[in-house]
């Protein structure tokens, strides 16, 4: 077990040769993969849902997030929406067309309907990036009932958001837990938590600046 402390995270290096050789025989390259990592093809050549949604899965909880977003700017929703972060989006962040374009042919295995875009960074040098995003009440539960989250900071923003009808933005995970055993009031939350939100586009998605993605 490895702190990646510049990142947030903590991550598993492996030494042993067999270990590498076993991952690289299912598709994992050896070195820098960002721009080539791609699904496995035994997974997407798999008809066991189980094993989709496993890989989906592991996706999600360590690269994926999931926010919710309000309509602030719009005068004709309801002073709730406007107020408050009810709509629900999972983002993918990639720049690996390969990687993104195999999230999307699970998904579609799936039936989880999705949208990709393809972001061109105005600095130099700099990758394009593909998005893909889930976008919906039905088209989350959909996930949560087939592929689901183990990641405690993802499923506890989905906890809140399906007790109250919304999930307050920049709220940590210990105080998404203390709203949901009823130690805090949901509505006097507002502290902001860098890394509660290090992966993905955060809840600003969308604004004038929005976060650094994490790239799968």
């Amino acid at each position: 077990m490895q702190d990646f402390f510049s990142r947030g995270t903590y991550g598993i290096v492996i030494y042993n040769k067999k270990v590498s050789s076993l991952f690289n025989d299912f598709g994992f390259p050896f070195g820098k993969k960002s721009l080539t990592v791609s699904v496995p093809k035994e997974v997407l050549q798999s008809k066991n849902f189980k094993v989709i949604a496993g890989f989906l899965r592991g996706i999600f909880d360590t690269d994926g997030n999931l926010y919710f977003r309000n309509n602030q700017s719009c005068d004709r929703y309801t002073l709730f929406k406007r107020k408050h972060n009810y709509y629900p989006l999972i983002h993918f962040v990639t720049v690996s067309k390969n990687l993104a374009e195999g999230i999307g042919f699970l998904l579609d295995k799936l039936s989880i309907k999705f949208f990709m875009s393809i972001y061109y960074p105005k600095i130099k040098g700099c990758n394009k990036v593909y998005r893909i995003t889930i976008s919906g009440v039905k088209r989350l539960e959909r996930w949560m009932e087939l592929v689901g989250s183990k990641n405690s900071v993802k499923f506890t923003r989905h906890l809140v958001w399906k007790k109250f009808g919304f999930c307050p933005p920049h709220t940590t995970l210990e105080q998404r837990k203390d709203i949901l055993n009823g130690k805090i009031d949901i509505n006097n939350v507002g502290a902001y938590d860098v890394m509660d939100n290090i992966c993905g586009f955060g809840p600003s998605y969308g604004g004038s600046n929005p976060p650094r993605p994490a790239f799968i």
